[in-house]
């Protein structure tokens, strides 16, 4: 830290050589630990004194050498936070690329971080291929930086980024309003929609024709309920779009690209049970999308299905019109499982907290608990 501050009042003229000298030692040391952080620094100076080409190159030999490293740990849990010491390697990579403009630099550096572990598991690549993203899919992705925002959106077509002027700390104090305010309800409007204008309006545009929002948010963005900000005209984001949470892009397409080869299961069991809370009663049609989910899983046939109802009733689905019926009744506390070799359909691959199956709910109240949802 000593070295840093030195560093970072030196003249970046002088610090050039002094940097030169420290990278030659630690690398005829063989200290690979010490040198993406003698890289940044030394990018850092060559930036201030306006050598872009040769900060960009020094800000790729730091990041190469986190790879190194984190290649030389045991596979599993030793590489769990490999680069998180190194956030500000990634940081300024983006700030770099994004003064160049260069997107897909910059939203390669923003990949290069995220998921790593999961990716190593799926045995893919980091990087993105954006034209392996599905059809009508859009990727936005947050990098909060020290003193802007930065939006990348892709989609088959490419990659674009936005900037907002809003640095890493105020968007994590309007984050942390929001989860205040859903705690109390009658501010939760407000805030949701001061959040809306700052993260989704700017890319707005980019968004009109997507059939799916896929979000891969950061550190100040991962508490953010996205599908319960609410537009200028108070509508919930998930009335708009359907909506997927992803670790980062690479392992969204990693993890969709995984679904068409699992095997279809035997057996399946959907919860769609709520219970009133928050001043807010249960969820009317959570029982109604339980039963659309198994449909989706199943087919139209729920004859195998069994339905355990409240305090313990059991009913199960029939082949005849009048049970064919009673299943397209709309219920509340309902715990739907069904046993079928059909292949799933739906395919899941979100953890918020709203319904996500085909579509938006088309009479969504979730955005108001985030309670009561199908998982």
């Amino acid at each position: 830290l000593r070295a840093s501050a030195m560093l970072s009042s030196t003249p970046p003229a002088k610090a050039d050589p002094l940097l030169n000298e420290a990278i030659d030692y630690q690398t005829a040391k063989s200290d690979p630990l010490r040198l993406p952080g003698l890289f940044l620094e030394r990018a850092r100076a060559r930036r201030k004194s306006g050598n872009a080409p040769g900060a960009m190159a020094d800000i790729r030999r730091g990041i190469a050498g986190l790879e190194q490293n984190r290649k030389s740990l045991p596979p599993g849990e030793a590489r769990w936070g490999a680069f998180h010491a190194a956030e500000e390697l990634f940081d300024d990579g983006i700030d770099l690329a994004i003064s160049l403009d260069d997107a897909e630099t910059a939203f390669r550096f923003s990949e290069s971080a995220r998921a790593r572990a999961l990716l190593d598991s799926y045995k893919s690549s980091p990087v993105l291929d954006y034209r392996r993203l599905p059809p009508g899919t859009v990727v936005v992705e947050y990098a909060s930086l020290p003193s802007r925002l930065i939006i990348f959106t892709a989609d088959r077509s490419g990659v674009r980024a936005t900037t907002v002027e809003c640095g890493r700390e105020k968007l994590m104090a309007e984050a942390d309003a929001l989860g205040e305010a859903i705690r109390q309800t009658p501010a939760v409007r407000a805030q949701a929609s001061a959040l809306y204008q700052r993260l989704i309006e700017p890319v707005a545009v980019q968004l009109i024709r997507a059939k799916t929002v896929v979000f891969v948010s950061d550190k100040a963005t991962s508490m953010v309920p996205f599908s319960a900000l609410t537009d200028a005209h108070g509508q919930y984001l998930i009335e708009q779009y359907p909506i997927v949470i992803a670790a980062s892009a690479a392992a969204f397409v990693a993890a969709t690209e995984r679904r068409g080869d699992l095997v279809a299961p035997r057996s399946a069991l959907v919860l769609s049970a709520s219970e009133p809370g928050a001043g807010i009663g249960a969820l009317t049609f959570a029982g109604a999308e339980g039963l659309a989910a198994i449909g989706a899983l199943v087919g139209r046939d729920l004859g195998n299905a069994v339905r355990l109802r409240a305090r313990g009733r059991v009913e199960r689905g029939g082949n005849d019109q009048k049970d064919r019926e009673r299943h397209q009744a709309i219920s509340k506390n309902s715990l739907w499982s069904s046993h079928a070799g059909g292949a799933p359909r739906c395919g899941w691959s979100c953890r918020q907290t709203m319904a996500q199956f085909r579509g938006p709910c088309q009479r969504n109240q979730h955005a108001k608990t985030g309670r009561g949802s199908i998982q």
